[in-house]
């Protein structure tokens, strides 16, 4: 039994090693050990109240998506819900650009009908000034307006979309914005630089200046072709960010961790070809006109038609760029959000049935 030896003595002095008469060694039992109380558990009296509206928690506003609290940094705007704001707008002009575009390229149609009938026969005065009209009124009063807005607003959609598309995929955007507007509108300055420069070489040179003459069209083209094709990476990199492709690792091409190679779709390779081909058809389309003769004007009236068919063409393609891009960056926008309900259930086996009910199982 283990325990403390208390010495209790009689005669004097200190106890020795060994026993000795007159004295009692006796065991007592050691301390037992501290009792822990357990914290008594104070019974449930209910969620907590208050004598008055705490001041913490959240703030006294109506809930929205997305959530925006004056005074903080979710008043800003966010990217994608700007982007696709302006994208429902330029939508909007894009639909009814493509709508009068086709309108006027009949009407120009139904001109050059007329032109071929009044080679054999007079032309009725009202059918003549119908088609007038009908041109007038279905292409110049609408058509350049149409284009001019819808080419300011796609133009500040794409630059959203870029800056969503960047936030998305993490990486900064390849290219300034001062670089994507030279892209998008060079194309026209740089035509008129090219025919000033022959101008001015035909004037100084007159020896040349048949020559200049001659190459004005050539180079006006040439130089159109090269600047309206500088549009194309611009938008085939704003479809690669906003795929979430530009820190994939793996792709051919792609070393470390840097962005991947863009691979354009179809859908923005055919809207790049519309892009220069509608260039080049508006510039055809002027040179015609600038020439003399009834054979040159007639020319000159089914390249507007063209002009006016892809016109038509692009602003298609450049709607469904634009919702393509709009669903890659807000995927909840894609399509309607829809309840489904089970109305029937085909080719299951049937459930087996339970013969015996497990103990503790509740009815």
């Amino acid at each position: 039994m283990s325990g403390a030896w208390n010495y209790q003595g009689h005669g004097r002095g200190q106890p020795t090693s060994g026993p000795a008469q007159g004295v009692r060694w006796v065991a007592l039992t050691p301390h037992p050990p501290a009792v822990r109380r357990r914290p008594r558990q104070e019974p449930y009296t209910g969620p907590p109240s208050y004598p008055a509206p705490p001041k913490w928690g959240f703030p006294n506003l109506i809930w929205r998506l997305p959530t925006r609290v004056p005074g903080t940094v979710t008043t800003k705007q966010d990217p994608a819900d700007a982007q696709r704001a302006t994208g429902i707008g330029a939508i909007v002009v894009l639909v009814g650009l493509a709508a009068f575009a086709t309108f006027a390229a009949a009407a120009e149609l139904w001109r050059y009908v007329l032109l071929v009938q009044s080679r054999d026969t007079a032309l009725s005065a009202t059918a003549v000034r119908a088609s007038d009209t009908l041109v007038v009124w279905g292409y110049l009063a609408t058509v350049p307006l149409l284009s001019l807005a819808a080419v300011t607003l796609t133009v500040i959609w794409l630059l959203q979309a870029r800056n969503a598309a960047a936030r998305k995929s993490g990486y900064d955007p390849p290219r300034s914005v001062l670089s994507i507007i030279v892209r998008i509108f060079a194309p026209w300055p740089a035509v008129g630089l090219a025919l000033g420069a022959l101008w001015l070489l035909a004037t100084l040179v007159p020896a040349a200046e048949q020559v200049a003459v001659t190459l004005m069209p050539v180079a006006a083209l040439g130089v159109l072709v090269v600047t309206l094709a500088l549009a194309g990476p611009v938008v085939i990199e704003l479809e690669h960010a906003a795929l979430g492709n530009v820190g994939n690792v793996g792709n051919v091409g792609n070393v470390g961790n840097g962005p991947s190679k863009p691979r354009p779709s179809w859908l923005v390779l055919a809207w790049w070809a519309a892009w220069v081909g509608n260039g080049v058809l508006v510039a055809l389309t002027a040179i015609w006109r600038s020439r003399d003769g009834l054979q040159q004007q007639a020319d000159a009236v089914v390249l507007t038609a063209f002009t006016d068919v892809a016109a038509a063409v692009l602003a298609v393609l450049t709607v469904l760029l634009i919702r393509k891009v709009m669903a890659l960056l807000a995927p909840r926008w894609r399509r309607p959000l829809r309840q489904f309900r089970v109305v029937g259930v085909r080719g299951a086996p049937e459930p087996e049935l339970r013969t015996t009910r497990p103990a503790g199982a509740r009815r």
